[in-house]
């Protein structure tokens, strides 16, 4: 397995598991200012912003049964609200329940706007997602050109078609096309600096220039791959000059000097970004703060203090069981982060003990072969090496 692996970094933090609520109160339908359907709608945003996906779930699930009521169970204005379903299923690992939704809003969308609709490809790239999110990256590739030969063939719409482009791009790298996926990246490059001001554009172009970094390191092109990471530090200053895709962003730059020899570049970046996420992380343990404390738990453990690490990975661990629950992937991954500051710290017992916990989520969740149990099984089988 690829040292650059997208859904492994070197330092794994949370499942990338999408936008939430990208298409909620903008379907293809009317809708009435104030009623049930909008109260449900909005309910479920707030809950799912406050990491109480459960309670969120249910109040999605009254927006779709008044949806249906409202306008009848194949009108294209449902599509929003299950694509909405299947990021709140993404989120609980309710993955069957995700594709039937999302596969359930396909079919509305084609039988009532077509096969070749813009709305269609949304829908192709948001399934071709939940694949990557499996491991199934060749059914996500098949999807995601799809879509994107529907973006390219009708008048397309510059957002949609540049984030179709990069996640083909990061699709590529997983499948380990560096090549193709340096292409399809730099078509959504040169998207979004033809249309710059496109506020949605700022965090595409920051991933394409992660994605363009990996690619670039593993074909041996590191002067290429050092000016993409360069790049995206200046896009994150951009984006939001005190925000957390800085501090991503120089993690990202301090690992990749790290394993190039240059450790005193390395150190500076990890330095600059543990400023940034101390600047989030409070007393407070919560959905809102988890991505925060993972983050300057990684910086502090890049840096050597395996103590303060190992107290925040903890804290993740924590917070992630109440949230998500101890069988859920992100409490596995957290338990693999735990794993290495306790290793860091001596403890090998509870070390070896959380690695086969995380293994043991992982094997319930996903199929055979996906990364996370590969990583946990490399990991064991070093282990068992030394």
């Amino acid at each position: 397995m690829k040292k650059n692996f997208l859904l492994l970094t070197r330092r794994l933090n949370v499942l990338h598991l999408g936008l939430f609520f990208a298409y909620s109160l903008h379907a293809e339908g009317p809708w009435d200012d104030q009623d049930f359907l909008v109260v449900s709608e909005n309910t479920a945003y707030v809950k799912a912003a406050d990491g109480n996906f459960s309670d969120a779930l249910t109040a999605e699930k009254n927006a779709l049964a008044a949806a249906e009521d409202r306008f009848g169970p194949t009108h294209p204005s449902l599509a929003p609200i299950l694509t909405d379903l299947a990021t709140l299923c993404r989120k609980m690992a309710r993955y069957s329940e995700a594709e039937s939704d999302l596969r359930w809003a396909l079919a509305l969308r084609e039988k009532n706007l077509g096969l070749n609709d813009q709305l269609v490809a949304q829908s192709l790239d948001q399934l071709a997602s939940l694949d990557s999110d499996l491991g199934l990256f060749e059914e996500s590739e098949i999807l995601e050109k799809r879509a994107s030969k529907i973006d390219i063939k009708i008048t397309p719409i510059p957002d949609d078609l540049a984030q179709i482009l990069i996640h083909l791009g990061k699709i590529d790298l997983c499948l380990q096309k560096y090549s193709e996926a340096l292409r399809h990246l730099n078509q959504g490059l040169d998207l979004i600096k033809n249309n710059s001001s496109t506020t949605g554009f700022k965090t595409l172009k920051l991933e394409a220039l992660w994605a363009s970094a990996q690619a670039d390191e593993n074909l041996e092109k590191n002067g290429n791959a050092s000016s993409d990471l360069l790049a995206a530090v200046d896009q994150a200053k951009q984006n939001n000059p005190t925000g957390l895709e800085e501090g991503d962003s120089l993690m990202k730059l301090a690992d990749f000097n790290l394993s190039h020899n240059k450790q005193a570049e390395a150190i500076g970046d990890y330095q600059s970004a543990l400023k940034i996420f101390q600047h989030y992380v409070g007393v407070d343990s919560s959905y809102v703060t988890l991505p925060y404390i993972s983050r300057l738990a990684m910086a502090e453990q890049a840096l050597g203090d395996n103590t303060d690490a190992l107290a925040l990975w903890k804290r993740a661990l924590d917070t992630s069981e109440t949230i998500y629950g101890p069988s859920h992937p992100q409490t596995g991954v957290y338990l693999l982060n735990l794993a290495d500051a306790e290793k860091s710290k001596g403890d090998g017992k509870s070390a070896f003990q959380d690695l086969n916990t995380a293994l043991a989520i992982f094997e319930t969740v996903y199929d055979p072969g996906h990364p996370l149990i590969q990583e946990a099984e490399s990991r064991l089988q070093k282990w068992e090496g030394h």
